[in-house]
């Protein structure tokens, strides 16, 4: 399966395909499918995308990353190339991009000078980009942004940009030495497969707790009947603590505003929350990860040991 949503301009649409369906999509693009094939990385922020576009005697392609964008340049890529790529750039295979001649846009100017920032405000800034580095959930374009709002008015877009791409390429060269999955990668592929079975399952979802089962109800589709979520805050602590906190329950049990402003269960019974938490906390152990929870509807449920590597796309 590969990591990735994809849609056509007709309504086509395959949720984490097979390579073989890839392929039968990419072939109705120009013709059954519409002029365009879109499709956006499961994991990451919405803008990783990958566009593939119906042209004459062939295809044209473009990506981007929410800081820079390419394309292919104007001689057509055949459907077998655009394939290999579009294959590639979901597995983040190395090498992806070989073979089609690209056209840089949306980037920094080569060779634009970029003034050094006070050490004091380096420093502080460079350890919070790592930290969310770390983490995993974010963009170059969300990590320039928050670098050059993190002191109003003392980083230029040039010094964010710059501060964002070195960074990044650093983690990226770091990853590089990780081999086999990750802890990161099994909780997102449980994920993945929680929300295929009717649990709605999200990563790095909302601030808090209370946000949160406020918010994750509107997730949800007709067919759901439980939902999963670890908040912003979560995120942050698993990195130096490798425990994530899970919060769960039914969608017949879900918290609510009373009229004191405070938080109650409504519209349920622990039954259904109950299983709902076997449920997932069994599926958590089978992937071989470590699970802290007594079975109380009411309590969320911590998962252990964890060694947070949460690769960056490329």
């Amino acid at each position: 399966m590969l990591n990735i949503w994809i849609t056509t301009e007709f309504g086509e649409e395959a949720y984490r395909p097979t390579e073989e369906t890839l392929r039968e999509l990419a072939a109705t693009v120009g013709g059954s499918g519409g002029p365009f094939l879109y499709m956006i990385r499961l994991g990451f922020t919405e803008e990783y995308t990958f566009y593939m576009h119906g042209k004459d005697a062939g295809f044209s392609l473009s990506h981007g990353d929410g800081i820079s964008e390419r394309s292919s340049g104007k001689a057509p890529v055949d459907l077998a190339t655009a394939v290999r790529v579009m294959v590639g750039w979901a597995r983040q295979n190395s090498g992806w991009d070989e073979g089609v001649d690209w056209v840089q846009h949306r980037s920094a100017p080569a060779g634009e000078p970029v003034p050094d920032l006070p050490a004091d405000v380096r420093e502080d800034i460079e350890g919070h980009v790592r930290e969310m580095l770390r983490a995993g959930f974010v963009s170059r374009r969300h990590v320039a942004g928050y670098v050059e709002e993190r002191v109003p008015g003392a980083v230029s877009a040039a010094q964010a940009q710059e501060i964002a791409t070195r960074l990044w390429d650093e983690r990226l060269a770091e990853q590089a030495s990780w081999a086999g999955m990750t802890d990161a990668e099994r909780i997102r592929d449980l994920f993945i497969a929680f929300n295929d079975l009717g649990i709605v399952a999200r990563e790095n979802f909302s601030c808090c707790r209370e946000c949160g089962l406020s918010e994750i109800r509107d997730k949800s589709k007709p067919t759901s009947r439980g939902f999963l979520f670890f908040h912003t805050q979560a995120t942050e602590r698993v990195v130096d603590t490798g425990r994530l906190t899970l919060y769960f329950g039914s969608l017949d049990n879900y918290s609510s505003l009373d009229n004191n402003g405070g938080w109650e269960v409504v519209d349920g019974s622990d039954e259904a929350t109950t299983a709902i938490g076997h449920e997932i906390t069994a599926a958590i152990r089978a992937a071989g990860l470590t699970v802290d929870w007594n079975g109380s509807p009411d309590a969320a449920i911590e998962v252990e040991g964890l060694d947070w590597r949460k690769r960056l796309p490329f």
